[in-house]
């Protein structure tokens, strides 16, 4: 999943047009490279947070901390890449990627369980999941749907081989089905969301009030 996602991100992020990449308010408030920057520098986080965990160790002081608000910490990472170049930032990218799979590698199963505290450690909740949050704006800045609905396909075939936990690969194909039903693809929102409700069935309470799903209307319906 994380090498179809630095294939995506490489590919959406390479369709930017120089004038626009480093342009405020491009993106809600931020740029192309902001966008990028944090994608990146999340993924970093989380491999080092994997190997502090793998090793017993701390994390960094450095990084943003569990309990820190995550508004807080958007910004501190925003403002520490502020002032890199967009070549600078796409190196970083990268290099989060492979720091990230070589985290995971490097780890047991215990380390990668589905924690009680709900976190997935490298599997999605910075990694996959959270480009799936964000690349969709990029797609639809340069008109790269079809890029973006080829990775979302290939996630979806490795979800369904059924090697992630249950609640983890209905958390990811929830979040596709939402980007896919923001972009009008409603079929395969309604696909993707039967099956993250046969992963999570709490995910289905979650679907009624979610405006992300607001296109299919009243077709969802609260469980019993």
């Amino acid at each position: 999943m994380l090498g179809a996602m630095r294939d995506a991100e490489r590919d959406l992020f390479a369709m930017v047009p120089h004038a626009t990449r480093e342009t405020p308010g491009t993106i809600g408030d931020w740029s192309p490279k902001d966008v990028l920057a944090h994608l990146g520098a999340w993924r970093a986080v989380e491999a080092r947070r994997l190997e502090a965990r793998a090793s017993a160790d701390r994390p960094s002081p450095d990084d943003p901390s569990l309990d820190e608000p995550i508004d807080e910490s958007n910004a501190k990472l925003q403002a520490r890449d502020r002032d890199l170049s967009w070549e600078a930032v796409v190196v970083a990218a990268n290099a989060s990627v492979d720091a990230l799979i070589m985290a995971v590698d490097r780890s047991s199963t215990d380390v990668l369980c589905e924690c009680d505290d709900g976190s997935v450690a490298g599997i999605g909740v910075n990694g996959v999941n959270h480009a799936v949050g964000h690349l969709p704006e990029i797609a639809d800045l340069v008109a790269g749907g079809v890029r973006f609905d080829a990775f979302a396909r290939e996630i979806e075939a490795v979800l369904r081989a059924g090697h992630v936990p249950p609640r983890d690969s209905g958390t990811i194909l929830y979040n596709i089905a939402c980007a896919q039903a923001l972009s009008g693809a409603l079929d395969d929102a309604r696909r993707l969301l039967g099956a993250a409700f046969a992963r999570r069935h709490d995910l289905a309470d979650l679907a009624t009030h979610d405006p992300d799903l607001a296109a299919l209307g009243g077709e969802l319906s609260s469980p019993a």
